[in-house]
């Protein structure tokens, strides 16, 4: 009984090596997608920039006596230091997609190599004649078969190299976000205490004219305290401290009322009071709004790195072969739910729904892909399978297998030769399950079946007789039977 060509058998193993790789592309594909994506967002952010020279200038000239200019003066350090970290933060992640980059060309151009070798080694088996033992042939197939290893060893680092590249982008943006909006707030705060210094100086002039000095020294404490209440960002205090810029106006408005009935002590008191207290407004306020940035910008991120990932994922592709098929539609229900959340303020709850999701996302991917690839092995054995069953002088028929249902193939007699019909199914883990429809006793079926198995075995593919119509072997013989795991283990040596 002549066997499969040795090409036959190289064919197959090339095919699974294929589709390996071509399930591996598909994710790297998808994920350097995001990271692209991602990149571009932290491109903009940075080339806008995160200037605070009009901060700077802006301070050069207010007065020192301006009790905000020393809380603009540590905001605008703070933002400087912000500001620097944000751009090493970008310079790294930047180095971290090269590395990425990097790890993934050498995966692929080991499998290049461990594929030169195979092909070195099928090429030496064709010219070789006979079946006598062939070291130097051996020693082909082993150096591709070790090469085929480092590059799956590579292919495994290139995932983890990537995976560090897209949290390092993702930190570098957040942090890109929140330096810019701390240098917005240090250029406003800066320009407040500009404005704060010069209706102090007005306010001094207008003071000199004034001969009593008790009222003069009261109209500079009602002055400055409204020029430092004037500087602070009004709807930013009715967000972060509700009421507490209302409070501080009328109070001044009371200094103002008795500095103008000529209660000048009580006015200058009032006034010092509420002078005093303005720059801690201003203190508090700041802290607020630096911690709704930080969480605002971290909920962007996160629904950013969930824009980018459904832009990059094949939705047909997981819907057909991934373990969780509704992750997509999942994926944009979360992603409306975050923009809510966003726009209500929740920005924990947004940067989780966003977060989970993607990484969601990218589950559903890597399960695609493995199915995919999975059923590329399987429509390989399928394909051996109808080769040998056409030979052996079958009529065959198939149907194509899904995620979830098994690729099947019937082999019927032509005549009435008594060997039986086949029914196999195949699944995604590549076992065989085998079905005879042969009548009670019928001992050539089991020949046929023999027959059918050592053909299979030649080309790395077992199975297992699941039913034989009627309960056992015909004849009372067994015929060796190959457990999933010895079925597994051989499919997985063929494919490397």
């Amino acid at each position: 009984m002549s066997g499969p060509k040795r090409a036959d058998v190289q064919a197959e193993l090339r095919a699974a090596h294929g589709a390996a790789q071509r399930a591996s592309s598909l994710v790297a594909e998808a994920e350097y997608a995001v990271l692209r994506a991602l990149l571009g967002d932290l491109d903009r952010a940075t080339q806008r920039g995160f200037s605070t020279s009009s901060a700077e200038n802006d301070l050069a000239r207010a007065r020192d006596d301006v009790p905000s200019k020393r809380d603009a003066k540590v905001a605008l350090a703070l933002a400087n230091s912000l500001r620097d970290r944000a751009n090493a933060a970008a310079d790294a992640a930047r180095a971290k997609l090269r590395e990425a980059d990097r790890a993934h060309q050498s995966a692929v151009a080991e499998y290049g190599r461990a594929s030169s070798e195979y092909d070195n080694a099928s090429r030496a088996l064709d010219r070789s004649v006979g079946d006598h033992y062939k070291q130097s042939e051996m020693n082909l197939a082993r150096e591709a078969s070790r090469r085929f290893n480092v590059a799956a060893d590579l292919g495994k680092a290139a995932a983890q190299s990537r995976l560090q590249a897209r949290s390092s982008v993702g930190e570098a943006l957040a942090l890109a976000r929140q330096a810019q909006a701390a240098a917005d707030e240090v250029n406003k705060r800066a320009a407040a205490c500009a404005r704060e210094s010069e209706e102090r100086t007005r306010a001094e002039e207008e003071a000199r004219r004034i001969a009593e000095e008790v009222l003069r020294r009261a109209t500079v404490a009602v002055n400055s305290a409204r020029a430092a209440l004037s500087a602070l960002p009004a709807a930013e205090c009715d967000k972060f401290a509700p009421s507490s810029l209302g409070e501080l106006t009328r109070r001044i408005e009371t200094a103002e009322g008795q500095l103008a009935q000529g209660d000048s002590a009580a006015a200058q008191q009032l006034a010092d009071a509420v002078g005093a207290e303005a720059p801690r407004l201003a203190a508090k306020v700041a802290a607020a709004r630096a911690e709704y940035d930080h969480r605002l910008t971290s909920a962007q991120t996160a629904v950013d790195e969930l824009n980018a990932t459904l832009g990059a994922v094949d939705a047909k592709l997981i819907g057909q072969w991934s373990d969780d098929p509704d992750a997509v539609a999942a994926a944009q229900a979360a992603l409306q739910r975050a923009d809510d959340h966003i726009a209500a303020e929740r920005f924990e709850d947004a940067a989780s729904d966003a977060s989970g999701a993607a990484a969601q996302l990218r589950g559903a991917t890597n399960s695609a892909a493995e199915s995919q690839a999975a059923n590329d092995r399987r429509i390989s054995i399928g394909d051996a399978i109808m080769d040998v069953l056409e030979d052996m002088g079958f009529r065959v028929f198939s149907a194509d297998g899904t995620k979830n249902e098994p690729l099947k193939i019937t082999g019927q007699v032509p005549d009435e030769s008594g060997r039986g019909d086949f029914k196999l199914e195949i699944p995604l883990t590549g076992d065989v399950d085998f079905e005879v429809a042969a009548a009670e006793g019928d001992g050539s079926c089991s020949g046929a079946v023999k027959e059918l198995r050592e053909r299979l075995a030649e080309r790395g593919v077992g199975f297992t007789v699941t039913d034989w119509g009627y309960g056992h072997e015909p004849g009372g013989g067994q015929l060796p039977v190959q457990t999933e795991t010895e079925t597994q283990t051989q499919l997985e040596t063929q494919t490397g």
